[in-house]
């Protein structure tokens, strides 16, 4: 029985980690993510948001693309940093991971730090990595909830 429950907990655990080869893709791509983002790259962070996204608000307008994906505002008092993996989840090819990353807006007297979230998704098993930012993941019009491999309480 006890030989039964570890080997059960070993899939699940197994299950829901990443190869050395996917994390350090994933590590590579979500720092260089972030820092397209504080440093104002428009084109590489557009790159990085998930082709479904991008096709979505573009379908809506260059005003509503803009406003969206904030493209005046890129790089202007807030600052990314410190990514930290809450949750991962796999089936087949397709890898969804979501991360917490520390959102530091300043203005000339103080700082505020608070939590966004990112996700992270792969349909290649963990080669190419793309974006959603919170709200999109959960955007039925963005991604289909059946499409999604992560619950996101709201």
């Amino acid at each position: 029985m006890r030989n039964k429950l570890f080997f059960i907990l070993l899939i699940l655990i197994s299950s829901c980690t990443l190869s050395a080869d996917q994390e350090a893709t994933l590590n590579r791509s979500i720092n260089n993510h972030l820092s397209a983002m504080n440093e104002g790259r428009m084109l590489q962070y557009l790159s990085e948001i998930h082709p479904l996204a991008v096709r979505y608000y573009k379908d809506k307008g260059d005003s509503v693309f803009e406003a969206h994906f904030e493209l005046k505002n890129i790089n202007s008092e807030v600052y990314y940093q410190d990514p930290i993996i809450k949750q991962i989840e796999k089936e087949g090819d397709v890898i969804h991971v979501e991360f917490e990353v520390l959102e530091i807006s300043s203005n000339l007297f103080d700082e505020e730090a608070s939590p966004l979230k990112v996700f992270a998704l792969s349909s290649d098993n963990g080669k190419s990595w793309y974006f959603l930012h919170d709200n999109d993941y959960t955007d039925d019009h963005v991604l289909k909830k059946e499409e999604r491999l992560i619950n996101v309480k709201q």
